[in-house]
């Protein structure tokens, strides 16, 4: 049944209630005597002078209502045409589709859209977020119409790498707005409705945006900590982007393809190398701008992924030297060190009392190069990441 036709209906059962009380008390009126005499007539007056306000009122109340539900059902269609009226946002929304039904060459799909035509699109859903916040529209309003565009785009891996990420503290309102649609869809779904989320493997999770992780910005700068020349190649060691996402994740999916005991390494995930790009350290090595080693090190928060926390130790005085993986052709050069010293140097700048890792007792070299870093076994034998057994190590730091 359509709104309007619950609205009629509505008033209808309203109006026949009320004639029917009205009867009744008429009826009542006409019986009840004041010092021997009738009232009937002039309370009658009254009481239909008083329903007659009431009926006005719930008319008045109704047409509002009636009023409101148009107003915002066109100012969704004005925006619907505006969308498509648009060169800018078409333009944008027609690379996403594009990408989302081919599964093309990110890469090369992007290279025809300007900047200027996605910050426009952050723009339109910026201002659709407004709308809700000022209770003008409502997601549900919005889902049916804008729901794929604006999933498509927040769901896409270049546009979070490229430009949600890097400045992300700069689109609050999109991420506030990407929660509240979120939170839409999944309560939908519980009522047993396919609200499918586009792009759901890239999906920010609840706990990011719960937490406001977006946040934290450090801006775009990239920090150089170590130059190492050798074997005549010169390594510069610095921040990892959130521009640079991909190109981490296709190192550690090849590092890990080559392994002949994959057991040795369990991949971090996208989701956790977003949060720690946030909130850790992410370094790389890299030679001639070629990323050619990763390390991962969580820093003293209070963190599940926080090793020292997990062993008793206070958040506070704990990091973790989570991951390195290193290039083929790279490694011998002893890039591991070198990221272990980065770690040791930054968890003396913050406070941390000792450093913990994991590493598995298969992996010999890895192993040997803790040990000779200067930790120590604290714990053999321990299941962790799913079953995988490693020997947990510690490091004071001095």
């Amino acid at each position: 049944m359509t709104s309007k036709k619950k609205i009629a209906l509505w008033i209808v059962l309203s109006v026949f209630f009320l004639s029917f009380l009205i009867s009744i008390t008429i009826i009542i009126i006409k019986m009840v005597k004041v010092n021997g005499e009738a009232i009937g007539s002039e309370a009658a007056v009254g009481l239909f002078s008083l329903i007659g306000t009431i009926i006005g009122a719930i008319f008045v109340v109704l047409e509002l209502k009636n009023s409101n539900d148009v107003t915002c059902c066109q100012m969704l269609i004005d925006l619907n045409n505006y969308f498509h009226d648009s060169e800018k946002l078409m333009n944008v929304y027609a690379v996403l589709d594009k990408v989302h039904l081919w599964e093309g060459d990110e890469k090369e799909v992007w290279k025809d859209v300007e900047d200027q035509d996605v910050e426009f699109y952050c723009t339109f859903f910026e201002n659709l977020y407004l709308l809700v916040e000022h209770r003008i529209a409502r997601i549900k309003d919005l889902d049916n119409i804008f729901g794929y565009r604006f999933f498509l785009f927040m769901n896409n891996p270049h546009i979070q790498e490229k430009y949600l990420l890097t400045t992300s503290s700069s689109f609050v309102n999109l991420f506030k707005l990407y929660e509240l649609w979120i939170n839409y869809r999944e309560s939908m779904n519980k009522k047993g409705h396919a609200n499918l989320i586009i792009g759901e493997e890239y999906r920010f999770t609840n706990e990011y945006l719960k937490n406001q992780i977006y946040l934290v910005d450090n801006g775009v700068g990239k920090n150089l900590y170590r130059d190492i020349k050798k074997d005549n190649k010169e390594i510069l060691i610095r921040d990892v982007w959130f521009d640079e996402l991909s190109n981490v994740l296709e190192l550690e999916k090849e590092v890990h393809d080559g392994m002949e005991n994959k057991e040795l390494l369990v991949d971090v995930t996208r989701n956790e190398f977003i949060e720690s790009l946030h909130l850790d350290y992410v370094l790389g090595a890299y030679d001639d701008k070629k990323l050619v080693a990763i390390a991962l090190i969580i820093d003293n928060r209070d963190t599940e992924r926080n090793l020292g926390k997990k062993c008793g130790i206070p958040y506070q005085e704990a990091y973790t030297f989570d991951i390195v993986f290193v290039k083929k052709e790279y490694r011998g050069m002893g890039l591991q060190k070198e990221f272990i010293d980065i770690a040791k140097k930054q968890a003396k700048i913050d406070g941390a009392k000792s450093i913990w890792t994991t590493v598995s007792k298969n992996n010999k070299y890895s192993y040997d190069n803790m040990i000779k870093s200067g930790f120590k076994e604290f714990k053999k034998d321990v299941d962790m990441y799913g079953g995988h057994q490693r020997d947990i190590l510690r490091f004071d730091v001095e």
